[in-house]
């Protein structure tokens, strides 16, 4: 019975925060992540946790996610980040300055090749974002038990 709830079991392989100079991100803004894909076999899933004050505007903000390959190749993707609900409570952890909200990008997947994948995140939201403090970007092996 025991193996049925200890199934998965997550290490952490990558995990790197950009910080936000003076707390702004700029439009068009671009922060890099450099990721070694190590097995091409392996279940992954990838974690950003966005740091930001409890002063920030907006409930949700855009980015543009850019993934470029060993091979050359780039994908890009613009996705919406919501860090608080409709009812303007924050969905991460807060304290009475910041919050830290954790975001799931992909879960459960593996990497078409081996070799370095740079990821870069870009400010898609037409202006300025006055109280994003950092992005963390986390990559978990899950091993099945």
């Amino acid at each position: 019975i025991a193996i049925l709830f200890t199934s998965c079991d997550k290490g952490v392989i990558y995990e790197h925060t950009e910080e936000i100079p003076g707390s702004v991100w700029e439009y068009d803004g671009k922060l890099a992540y450099e990721i070694e894909a190590p097995d091409t076999t392996q279940y992954y899933e990838i974690v950003l946790n966005v740091d930001h004050s409890t002063e920030f505007s907006y409930q949700n903000f855009y980015i543009n996610i850019i993934t470029e390959f060993p091979d050359g190749k780039t994908l890009e993707e613009i996705i919406s980040l919501q860090i608080g609900d409709k009812m303007g409570m924050w969905l991460g952890d807060c304290s009475s300055k910041s919050c830290k909200t954790e975001l799931i990008l992909q879960d459960r997947f593996r990497f078409k090749e081996q070799g370095k994948h740079t990821i870069y995140f870009e400010n898609y939201s037409r202006e300025e974002l006055k109280g994003i403090n950092s992005i963390e970007l986390k990559l978990y092996s899950i091993d099945k038990m």
